[in-house]
């Protein structure tokens, strides 16, 4: 979902949305990456891998900090994948932009844009 916010991609956040209240994510958690809000009051492992995912797509940079963070948590092998994951909805978020890809008829946007 993170890529998907930082990419404003209304396509991919309305996929995703409703999956990951399905799967059990909590709606607060989905509210601070939605509306851009702090990650302080998010559990450890949500707060990293937002921050992580900010960083990476508004800074074009990690910190140090964040990195050491992730890294202490998630270990090399699940960092990487996280990444490459991040990466690969970045991805597909640019393809849908190329594409002018709407929502589906009848569907609601679910992401607030500028």
């Amino acid at each position: 979902m993170i890529p998907a916010r930082e990419m404003d991609s209304q396509f991919e956040w309305a996929a995703h949305e409703p999956v990951a209240v399905k799967e059990g994510l909590k709606q607060g958690t989905i509210d601070v990456i939605k509306f851009h809000k702090g990650v302080e009051e998010l559990p450890e492992i949500e707060a990293v891998i937002t921050q992580f995912g900010r960083e990476m797509f508004r800074q074009k940079k990690v910190t140090s900090e964040t990195f050491a963070r992730a890294l202490k948590i998630f270990g090399p092998k699940q960092l990487v994948e996280i990444v490459a994951l991040m990466a690969l909805y970045s991805a597909t978020a640019a393809e849908l932009r190329a594409f002018d890809m709407q929502l589906y008829p009848g569907e609601n946007p679910l992401l607030p844009l500028p």
